[in-house]
């Protein structure tokens, strides 16, 4: 029910609430109609005794009456009469048998049975009033709102057939590109040493791929959005962020205390699922908004200034969740100097769970170089080979969780103890250009990406506390 409502809000707004409410209205106005319709005065005839007269001069006696009503509960009431009566007479009253009190004279103390009539049908006026200005106020606003999505949703889907059609156009541009290269290497002479080469290189990468099996993965698509759910996968925009929690800060040194910027967070519920990796719950990746977005190069598992924070419960209800505004606010890029990747909000759209070997980049396969380049060319490798192994093993740039990480520049785990358990790489962002403008790009730099990579253990336990982060550009 409150994904429901949820939904409606962030759908309709504030106006569904307005209309709710004025159906209701409206439904009680009719309701009280009715029970005005129904309600016909009844009396009953009784006698009474007057116990004390007050005399308005000139204009009426006040009659104090002692009388008992239809239950046989002793009352006392008053007549107000044009003639004249005595202390101790007998007089003839009328009862209303919904409302035991006297109904009877010019004006008397109680309310008599029409006015539960009359209260109907003004409280039913009032309803119907009120049901028809706030059902017309919802309706107001619900088609504002309306018509603000759908100027939203258009301007998105706009940016994304923009985005997909320079995508495509770099495809078509680098497929067109490898096509005659291809050409011009059929028409070249054969040279049988570089034959040589292709074979022992197709060699090394299959013996390579042998002892590091392909790794399931999740392709991540970023496409621009606005106002995107605080619950959907996300890259910028405004997080899920439940306000039990503190935000978080960077710490130590001359940053203490400032904000972190929000980079994306993945909800498991909504994505395929990968082996090992949550089933639920919305895991969130923080950075500091400097040249060095938050990374300490020095030290790449200190989460001063960036954090991976991870909601194993989380609440659908808003009213226990921070609004845009109230979130610290960062600055826009200034004088073309980034500070942040990003600028603006993308949705990660899921592709389904594929199979990615063993990347170039990745340690395993520089290890597996190093073990096997020298026994299949018979010595000291030459450049042709390995040239052939870099082609062979080349693959695009993409965003994903799971697999193979794909560094642009050398895999900082090489040599390095410190790093060298972080074997699963929990997300990888790439730099994607859109537009020409650096608010509407992902940039890492110079056509960087940026990576997150955690032992598996510690996945298991969903602890984040040591994750690994690393950017690199060109």
């Amino acid at each position: 029910m409150n994904y429901i409502l949820r939904k409606l809000y962030k759908r309709f707004g504030i106006g569904i609430a307005f209309a709710a409410i004025g159906l209701i209205c409206l439904v009680g106005g009719i309701v009280n109609i009715d029970k005005s319709a129904a309600v016909t005065p009844s009396y009953i005839q009784s006698v009474g005794t007057v116990t004390e007269v007050r005399e308005v001069p000139g204009i009426s006696w006040v009659a104090y009456i002692d009388y008992t009503d239809q239950n046989g509960i002793d009352r006392q009431g008053i007549i107000e009469y044009d003639h004249e009566v005595t202390a101790g007479e007998k007089v003839v009253i009328s009862i209303n048998s919904y409302n035991p009190q006297i109904i009877a004279g010019e004006t008397v103390n109680d309310v008599p049975a029409q006015s539960s009539k009359k209260t109907y049908a003004k409280t039913a006026l009032i309803e119907i009033g009120s049901g028809i200005v706030l059902l017309a106020a919802g309706c107001m606003l619900i088609v504002r709102r309306h018509r603000k999505n759908t100027a939203e949703e258009e301007a998105a889907q706009a940016a994304q057939a923009e985005y997909q059609r320079k995508h495509d156009d770099y495809m078509a541009a680098k497929q067109a590109a490898k096509q005659a290269e291809e050409r011009k290497q059929q028409s070249a002479p054969v040279n049988e040493p570089q034959t040589d080469c292709k074979k022992q290189a197709a060699e090394i990468k299959r013996l390579i791929e042998n002892d590091n099996p392909k790794k399931p993965y999740v392709k991540l698509i970023p496409v621009p959005a606005n106002n995107l759910d605080v619950y959907e996968s996300k890259a910028g925009g405004t997080p899920y962020w439940p306000k039990t929690r503190p935000y978080p800060v960077a710490k130590g040194g001359e940053n203490e205390g400032k904000p972190l910027r929000f980079l994306a967070q993945l909800n498991f519920e909504k994505l395929p699922h990968l082996e090992d990796f949550p089933e639920k719950g919305i895991l969130q990746f923080f950075c500091l908004d400097d040249t060095l977005y938050g990374m300490n190069m020095e030290n790449q598992r200190d989460q001063s200034c960036f954090r991976v924070v991870y909601h194993e419960n989380i609440t659908n209800n808003p009213v226990f969740l921070y609004k845009a505004h109230e979130l610290p606010q960062f600055p826009g890029p200034e004088d073309n100097e980034r500070e942040f990747p990003l600028y603006r909000e993308f949705h990660l759209r899921a592709e389904d769970v594929s199979y990615m070997p063993v990347t170039y980049s990745d340690y395993h396969f520089r290890q597996g170089e190093d073990k096997y380049v020298g026994q299949i060319c018979g010595g000291e490798p030459d450049e042709d080979v390995l040239m052939e192994i870099c082609e062979l093993c080349e693959i695009p740039d993409i965003s994903c969780i799971g697999g193979y990480p794909n560094f642009v520049q050398e895999d900082p785990r090489i040599n390095n103890e410190k790093l060298s358990d972080a074997d699963v790489l929990l997300f990888q962002l790439c730099s994607m250009y859109h537009g020409g403008k650096m608010s509407e790009d992902i940039s890492w730099g110079d056509s960087g990406m940026g990576y997150f990579l955690i032992n598996r253990d510690q996945l298991l336990r969903r602890d984040f506390s040591k994750a690994v982060y690393e950017w690199q550009c060109c």
